[in-house]
């Protein structure tokens, strides 16, 4: 549920009851964006090796 605030997805108006902290997006979003760049650094390292 958290993952698809970061990206502002909302199945029905039903699903409102959870209630997605602040906190809860920012440190979802510093992980996502942390993975991503791991990502593209290991496909860079192995793109020039």
């Amino acid at each position: 549920m958290v993952l698809s605030a970061f990206i502002g997805i909302r199945k029905h108006a039903a699903d409102s009851s959870v209630v997605i902290t602040p906190f809860q997006v920012i440190v979802t979003g510093v992980i996502v964006a942390a993975l991503f760049v791991c990502a593209v650094i290991t496909v860079v390292h192995f793109a020039l090796h």
